[in-house]
C-alpha cells in the first residue's frame, strides 16, 4: 500500500464519532465501483427452485434466476469486502456476522448504530432549509444547499404526519 493509500484509509476508518463523514467517503468509494446500488437495495431472497415436473422453459428461467441472486450475492459480498477494513475494530465488534454478507444490512445496521436521527437534529436542518436564500450565491450553489439539507433532512428517517408537518411549518 502506497503512503497516499494508507492516508486515504487512516482517513476514511469509521470509528464511533465520525459516522456522516465515513459515509459520504464510503458513498463515493462504492459508487466509482458501480457497488452503491448494492448498499441501497436489500439482498433479494433465493428463488425457490421448481417441482421436478414442470417444463424446461420454467426450470431455465429458474436457473436465469439462479444465476442473477448469485450475481447480486457475490456484489453485496464484494461490497462488503471493500468496506470491512475501513471500520475500526471498536465498531466491527458491535456488528453481527451476517452483516459481513450484506452490504445494505451493514450500512443499516451502522446506521442505527451511529446517525443521529433525533427529532431535534431534524428540526435543525428543517429549520435552515426554510430559511435559506438565494442572497450571495450563485444558482448552482443555492440548488447545491437545498439538495444536501434535503439529503441530511431525509437521512434522519423521521415521517412526519401532515399535522405535525403543518406545525413545524407554522412555528418556523
Amino acid at each position: 500500500m502506497t503512503e497516499q493509500e494508507q492516508q486515504q484509509h487512516a482517513r476514511m476508518l469509521l470509528e464511533e464519532e465520525n459516522y456522516n463523514e465515513w459515509l459520504i467517503d464510503i458513498r463515493a468509494l462504492l459508487q466509482s465501483k458501480k457497488l452503491w446500488q448494492y448498499a441501497k437495495t436489500p439482498l433479494p431472497a433465493r428463488p425457490e427452485a421448481p417441482a421436478e415436473d414442470t417444463d424446461t422453459a420454467t426450470k431455465q428461467q429458474y436457473i436465469e434466476a439462479i444465476q442473477a441472486y448469485e450475481t447480486e450475492v457475490e456484489k453485496h459480498i464484494e461490497a462488503t469486502d471493500l468496506v470491512t477494513p475501513l471500520i475500526s475494530g471498536n465498531v466491527k465488534r458491535k456488528l453481527i456476522l451476517t452483516d459481513f454478507d450484506d452490504i445494505n444490512q451493514m450500512i443499516a445496521h451502522l446506521q442505527e448504530l451511529y446517525n443521529p436521527a433525533s427529532e431535534q437534529i431534524f428540526i435543525q436542518l428543517f429549520q435552515q432549509l426554510f430559511t435559506l436564500t438565494p442572497e450571495n450565491l450563485t444558482i448552482d450553489e443555492y440548488l447545491q444547499q437545498v439538495k444536501t439539507l434535503t439529503e441530511r433532512i431525509d437521512a434522519t428517517n423521521i415521517d412526519l404526519t401532515s399535522d405535525r408537518r403543518t406545525l413545524l411549518i407554522l412555528s418556523m
